[in-house]
Parts: structure tokens; sequence; C-alpha cells
């Protein structure tokens, strides 16, 4: 699962209760929060029965918030079994002028078929026009990744900040990732921002983000399995049982974004590098 829970913006004290019972009703064994800090994400992995595995976190000054609870601290954070799981690290990521300090944060998460998945959090440069800024911080992301993972399989997931039809979406998540989503729910846009949201004042700004002809709201939330790379050998692909939204109106909406979360698990067929749907699927990761 992955999740931006909109740090202490808006009505967050009230927000927490609904976000927390979001997360803790899919059974998640993996849990990656973007826009966290550290009380919440232990609150969120008690709740599910987890720990804390790897947190990545800086110091976060907005104006117009009340930030007192989480110390104006802000980032990453990936939940899973302890015994299942261990961290592999961060790396940076070039931010840009959005000032937050961006990174990537990997844990390796034990299935119970004895296999490891790499799982990936991220989140990435905010401003619209940033196109490139993203591209580079996708980049960096794969060169970190061919580093410390080169063989098996990698679930990258967070709120990456760009449309499926975004440049750097083309040039830096097509050809070296598969689109969970797109993958196995081609004909629904998925949109993870949802102007029904009654936290949005304006929902203008998604038709820009959009462009024309596109459905209402934005997507921004991925699950991505890396595909293999020419010379090295090949990953296993990732079977998707099921890939969902959760966190709308039936939740109170707990956050600006929705919740992605997806059952999955490795294929025995190394190589593949891409998933297809299998209905034996691990709880959602």
């Amino acid at each position: 699962m992955t999740w931006n829970t909109w740090w202490c913006f808006g009505p967050w004290r009230e927000r927490q209760p609904g976000l927390v019972a979001a997360i803790a009703g899919q059974r998640p064994d993996v849990v990656l929060l973007q826009e966290t800090w550290a009380d919440q994400a232990r609150s969120v992995a008690e709740a599910c029965g987890l720990a804390v595995v790897g947190i990545e976190i800086g110091p976060f000054h907005p104006q117009g918030t009340d930030g007192t609870a989480a110390d104006h601290q802000m980032g990453n954070a990936v939940l899973a079994d302890p015994a299942r799981a261990r961290l592999i690290g961060t790396v940076s990521l070039p931010s840009g002028d959005d000032r937050v300090h961006r990174v990537g944060l990997g844990v390796a998460w034990a299935t119970t078929a004895g296999s490891e998945v790499l799982a990936v959090a991220t989140h990435l440069n905010h401003i619209a026009s940033n196109h490139a800024v993203r591209q580079r911080q996708l980049d960096r992301l794969r060169w970190w990744l061919d580093q410390v993972w080169p063989d098996g399989p990698v679930v990258l997931g967070g709120d990456l900040n760009l449309t499926p039809h975004s440049p750097e979406f083309g040039l830096a998540i097509a050809p070296h990732w598969v689109d969970l989503w797109a993958r196995t729910r081609p004909d629904d846009p998925g949109s993870t921002m949802d102007p029904a949201n009654p936290h949005f004042r304006d929902t203008d700004w998604m038709d820009d983000r959009n462009g024309p002809g596109h459905p209402p709201g934005v997507r921004f939330d991925y699950l991505l399995a890396r595909r293999p790379a020419p010379g090295r050998p090949g990953d296993p692909g990732l079977a998707v049982a099921a890939i969902e939204l959760i966190g709308g109106a039936d939740h109170g909406w707990p956050s600006d974004h929705l919740g992605l979360c997806a059952d999955l698990e490795p294929t025995p067929d190394p190589g593949s590098g891409s998933p297809s749907p299998n209905p034996q699927g691990e709880r959602h990761a």
C-alpha cells in the first residue's frame, strides 16, 4: 500500500482516526507513507500489527499550518513486519526548488514463498512545471536501485506528482517500470486526487495538469514494478491479484490523496518483467 497522508494540513487531528482505520482495514503487509512523521508512522504501524522498519524525515516549515504535533518534520516511512523485513537504505534525490528533503527509502520484504521484494517509498517534486526535476529524481532512483538491488523484484510506490501523460512518465517510467494500475485496470483512470474530495477548495488546477480530454481528477500516486534492464539477469515479474483505491467518502476523506493498494506476489518465471493477473496473491503490499 502507498498513501500520502497530507501531513498536518487541514483538520489533521480529526483526520487521523479515519486514516489509521482505512489502512488497518486492508491488513497490509507493507505500507509506504509520504508526508508522514514519526508519531503518525508509529500509530499506523501499531494499528496494523507492524513496525516502522524505515523512516526518513526532514525539516518542514510551511506557513499557515499547525505542525506542532509533527515537530515540523515530514518525510517517508515504510511499515512492515520486522521479522520479515530489513532496511536496505535511502538515497537523496535532487529536489529542485521545492525545498523539501526528497529521498527514496528501500526495505526488503520476505514473501511467504521465501523470495524478497524490495519496496521503495518516494515523494517527488511537487511543482507542476518541474518535469525535468522529476525525471532526474527518477533517474537517480533507478541508478541507486541498480547498485543496492541489482537482481530481484522491486516495487516503487509513492506520490510522484506527475500524470501518466507527463513527459517524464514517457521518458523515465515507461521504459523502466510497469505501471501496475494501468496494467491491471487499463480502462479506469485511477484518479488519486478526486474532485469530490471536500478538502479541495479549487479543482481548476486538475484540468490544467490533465490537459483537455482527460477524465476528472488527477492520478499522482503509483505502484510500479521494475522491468529488467539489458545486460542484467531478468527480475521476476509481479503477479497482481487486485489493485484498488481507498480512503474516499467511506472513510471520511482522511487525506487530500486516496491510498493505493495491491495484492502482489513474485512470479516463478524470471525475466518476464511484466506483471500478470494471478488469483493467488500476498496480502496488500
